[in-house]
């Protein structure tokens, strides 16, 4: 008997060893509420994007760590996936240590890692999503969500600073590669940041875009918080009626206030080209967190926009729903 609980002594302090040594764990986040936008019937839609990921972490000694991320997306409504790659939205092994964080693989673009940082509405759903994405990614044809094959590397905070670079390959003979570098700065109440990025290549003949992204944020108290950013993308191409063209400018400004155990939220955005307006919007909206990981939402705002032709159409949206993280 004293053999025995001996054994399950050993085993147990080795099963322990093990654990803290190296982790995997399954986290993720399933949103979806009812959007009714005008000359539209209500549709069942996501304001945050659904998902399920893992995360590992093997402590290799010496403040070293070799780390993985998988992330899927899925659509709450129907179940299907979001994308052709099933790991679409992170698919990524690396390094972490006392130097920073390096990374190869499919991540989060650069940019668009800062976008809830100065978004109230992240630029998702149907104020964020719909509207301030094309602010906040020039167009939403320079700025990228996910970028493949790329090499990103994140520093460690040093004095509020965290500089960032991604290199992104183009796999392709005489097909140039894409760039992106930002650095972050957070300091108390004061919080700042400024990007650069420059896509892949779309061929070995094409020209290459660009976008410069400067924004920041001021919180006063505890409970009042403003947002804004300014964007410039260079597309290289001709001006257009749509947001495709040209050189697109855009800015937005944003604020939240915690009140009734929420947080009341609004948004203005525009952006114009060399010829035309291209889009502005104004959005509300109230998060009201149920617990630390459910939250009830309602928004609504109305915009114009010149996409796909040119006139300015005007839409009104609203939307209410509930996320859930896990």
């Amino acid at each position: 008997m004293k053999k025995l609980s001996l054994a399950l002594l050993i085993l147990s302090a080795f099963s322990a060893a093990a654990q803290a040594e190296s982790s995997v764990t399954v986290h993720g986040r399933i949103d979806l509420g009812l959007t009714k936008a005008n000359n539209l019937s209500i549709q069942e839609k996501a304001n945050h994007p659904s998902y399920i990921g893992f995360k590992g972490m093997e402590d290799l000694g010496g403040g070293l760590s070799a780390n993985f991320w998988l992330e899927s997306g899925l659509e709450a409504d129907t179940g299907a996936a979001t994308a052709a790659n099933f790991w679409g939205r992170d698919a990524a092994i690396g390094l972490v240590g006392g130097f920073g964080t390096v990374k190869l693989g499919l991540v989060k673009a650069l940019i668009k890692s800062t976008e809830a940082r100065v978004d109230p509405f992240s630029a998702e759903g149907a104020i964020g999503g719909d509207y301030t994405k094309y602010v906040l990614r020039a167009g939403n044809k320079i700025g990228q969500s996910r970028v493949s094959n790329a090499v990103t590397y994140i520093s460690t905070n040093i004095e509020g600073f965290v500089f960032s670079g991604q290199a992104i390959l183009s796999e392709t003979k005489n097909v140039n590669a894409g760039f992106s570098a930002l650095t972050i700065y957070d300091n108390g109440p004061f919080s700042a940041q400024i990007g650069y990025e420059k896509p892949v290549a779309a061929s070995a003949t094409a020209v290459q875009p660009n976008m410069y992204s400067l924004g920041g944020g001021y919180k006063l108290g505890s409970d009042l918080k403003f947002t804004g950013v300014y964007t410039r993308g260079d597309t290289k191409t001709t001006t257009v009626a749509s947001a495709t063209g040209g050189i697109l400018k855009g800015f937005l400004v944003g604020a939240t206030y915690s009140i009734g155990g929420g947080d009341a939220k609004a948004v203005y955005a525009k952006q114009k080209n060399e010829k035309y307006n291209t889009l502005e919007e104004i959005g509300v909206g109230y998060d009201y967190g149920l617990s630390k990981r459910t939250t009830l939402y309602g928004y609504a705002g109305t915009g114009k926009n010149r996409f796909t032709d040119v006139t300015y159409k005007s839409t009104s949206h609203y939307q209410v729903g509930i996320t859930h993280y896990f």
